[in-house]
């Protein structure tokens, strides 16, 4: 139950990690998307919502496939690979769900030209957001070691 209840937490914060570290992308595809600026998006959020889908799916890609690895403990090709891999499956989901009819597109017919955008943005933004995780990580490690290897000092000790 405590391990289960870490790998939730972890995953929240990798996912807010990434939701804070994507929101910028949302302005990005607003400028490409609508250059006019005649629609009425929160595009900040069209960034941070996928941000934190693909920060959650990244996690729970490294635990499932990682097994005890951690984080710190991974290359940075294999680990932006993990990241990617998640930047796809995400769209890929959500694509998936309006196919099943669990959600309509507007018009009635699927844009395919905005989910080919979103689905680059989200690749190359989780390829990266999983590169920038990785020293993150190592730095966060060696923060909490150094921090743990505070010398003890005992009774029986003698300062000469």
């Amino acid at each position: 139950m405590k391990n289960s209840l870490r790998n939730v937490a972890g995953a929240v914060r990798m996912g807010l990690f990434w939701a804070a570290g994507l929101m910028p992308v949302g302005p990005l595809i607003g400028l490409i998307v609508d250059p006019q600026e005649s629609m009425d998006e929160p595009w900040g959020v069209v960034g941070a919502f996928p941000g934190f889908l693909c920060g959650v799916v990244f996690f729970a890609l490294l635990r499932i496939a990682e097994g005890r690895r951690r984080l710190h403990e991974l290359s940075v090709p294999r680990v932006v690979a993990w990241g990617a891999l998640s930047g796809l499956l995400v769209p890929l989901l959500f694509v998936l769900l309006v196919a099943m009819g669990l959600g309509t597109w507007r018009g009635g017919r699927t844009p395919w030209p905005l989910v080919s955008l979103a689905t680059g943005a989200s690749i190359l933004g989780s390829a990266c957001a999983a590169a920038v995780s990785l020293p993150v990580a190592r730095w966060w490690r060696r923060r909490t070691s150094e921090a743990s290897a505070v010398p003890v000092h005992t009774w029986d000790q003698r300062d000469e």
